[in-house]
């Protein structure tokens, strides 16, 4: 399974979404000036602290800004309109689909359009130019990852996808994490960054991946994903960025090995 180009055309699909939608006119609130597009040559890009990955830097903008009303009772989207200025920051941000009856909501979903740090503008022919968009703001379930296991499994030579077989390697000292399976735990709750995210029902992503004999990760691959791409794109996310093992010994020498994690993709409600 490739989540590069998952990603990719999620991420495209995304966007062009984001360009259709704006289709209302909106000279009621915004001054004439410069053409105002809403599908351009290269498409806008958000970038928040060291996330490369613009829809997870989206994601993580929302998880640390949003602010739930101090009664959480209303759940779904709020779709927010904007003109993405040629400098990159937001202009003119207006509720154009909101949750009725939860004015709270809608207001608190414009406020962190409007607080966004600038993007890279959008540009067309060579130039940045003026984007009319919407970003929807969800007040749903948070997601939560976490491994739902009381130790690390022993590491695998092999593993037989349609018989489930597993063959396992002795070592003298299989691999670990630094804390053990608590602190492991620990790292995939806190660190997840997909926030307010509408999933019908939990399920397990497998992920296979070696530990080099330095104790980094390395060989990621999906052996069964989750029915997102999002969320299989996240899970591969916390693999990669996991703190470095201490690795298998065998004959007084540090080797690689290879171990599956199931890792559970569970909702949250907030309370």
């Amino acid at each position: 399974m490739c989540i590069t180009k998952s990603y990719r055309s999620a991420y495209l699909v995304f966007f062009l979404f984001v360009s259709i939608l704006s289709t209302k006119a909106y000279t009621q609130i915004v001054p004439q000036g410069d053409e105002i597009y809403t599908i351009v040559d290269e498409q806008p890009v958000f970038h928040y602290k060291n996330i490369s990955d613009p829809r997870l830097s989206l994601i993580k903008y929302l998880k640390d800004n949003v602010r739930y009303p101090s009664n959480p009772k209303c759940k779904g989207k709020v779709f927010v309109e904007f003109i993405l200025e040629k400098d990159g920051s937001i202009q003119y941000a207006r509720v154009v689909k909101g949750l009725r009856n939860c004015n709270n909501y809608n207001e608190e979903a414009i406020r962190v359009i409007k607080s966004m740090p600038k993007w890279i503008p959008g540009k067309q022919n060579g130039k940045n130019v003026r984007i009319r968009m919407i970003l929807p703001v969800s007040f749903d379930t948070d997601i939560v990852f976490s491994l739902g296991l009381e130790e690390i499994p022993p590491p695998e030579v092999d593993i037989d996808t349609l018989s489930g077989m597993k063959q396992y390697v002795p070592y003298d000292k299989p691999p670990d994490f630094p804390g053990g399976i608590r602190a492991l735990n620990e790292y995939f709750r806190n660190n997840s960054i997909i926030p307010n995210y509408e999933i019908e029902d939990g399920g397990e992503i497998l992920i296979e991946f070696t530990i080099n004999e330095k104790g980094f990760t390395e060989s990621l691959r999906i052996i069964r994903d989750f029915n997102d791409a999002t969320c299989n794109l996240e899970a591969t996310r916390l693999i990669w960025n996991m703190a470095r093992w201490f690795p298998a010994e065998r004959n007084g020498e540090f080797v690689e090995s290879r171990l599956v994690l199931p890792i559970l993709v569970e909702k949250n409600v907030p309370e």
